[in-house]
């Protein structure tokens, strides 16, 4: 499609990024991205975690979750993850970054991480180009400011991981709280898709809502994680 990167651009890109940036949040300061890179650092090697309060926590709870390669999340049965729309708000060309709250709202971190996978579930899909974006708390995307508030783009790593910091998304009239997703690996069809979450009250009344796509956060130490993995098609 027009906007999606180039296979040189994507290639590029994969090897010069290597996997995660290591970003610092404006929303608690280095504190976020510590979270979040401790948190995948730790599940991936087993390696000890820092041990100072709430990274530590953070990094033994990811840990732990990360024993099965496929954790419970939109794709439990070994089925492409399903795609929904686009919408309206789409921007190409935001900066590669792996936390995309860059005008540190105050709101809790919201930590989402999984792998990007083969349609066997068990193949990790190296250097996986991922693009996000959402509305903020008041349910407000940023469609034209220079900074592409809560949008970002990234690469999964060597062992198809990716990871991201965020805020919860808000309501708006007519959706409840989502998180768009693209997701590109060569080899592999292109997927536009949404992250829900469980509980939410509205989810019964959004008409694009697919039930495959909700998954649950858990609270930790000054953020929350969900897991969500991305299951592509060969093409």
């Amino acid at each position: 499609m027009s906007d999606e990167l180039t296979r040189r651009e994507f290639l590029q890109g994969a090897a010069g990024l290597g996997g995660l940036a290591v970003l610092g949040s404006a929303c608690g300061g280095d504190a976020a991205g510590g979270i979040r890179d401790a948190a995948v650092a730790s599940a991936d090697t087993g390696a000890a975690a820092p041990r100072d309060g709430a990274l530590a926590d953070a990094a033994g709870d990811a840990a732990a979750l990360a024993d099965a390669r496929v954790p419970d999340g939109p794709t439990p049965q070994c089925a492409e993850t399903e795609d929904d729309i686009e919408g309206p708000y789409y921007r190409p060309g935001a900066p590669f970054r792996d936390d995309v709250n860059v005008r540190g709202d105050a709101e809790m971190p919201l930590v989402i991480r999984g792998h990007v996978l083969g349609p066997d579930c068990v193949t990790p899909l190296a250097g996986a180009l991922l693009d996000v974006w959402q509305a903020d708390a008041d349910g407000v995307y940023d469609n034209a400011s220079a900074d592409f508030h809560l949008r970002g783009r990234f690469y999964a790593d060597g062992d198809g991981q990716y990871a991201f910091t965020t805020v919860l998304p808000g309501l708006y009239p007519g959706r409840t709280r989502h998180i768009h997703l693209k997701a590109n690996a060569d080899g592999h069809v292109p997927l536009t898709t949404q992250i829900y979450f469980a509980g939410e009250p509205a989810n019964a009344k959004d008409a694009f809502i697919d039930p495959a796509l909700i998954i649950p956060l858990s609270p930790k130490k000054g953020f929350d994680l969900g897991i969500f993995d991305v299951v592509l098609a060969a093409s």
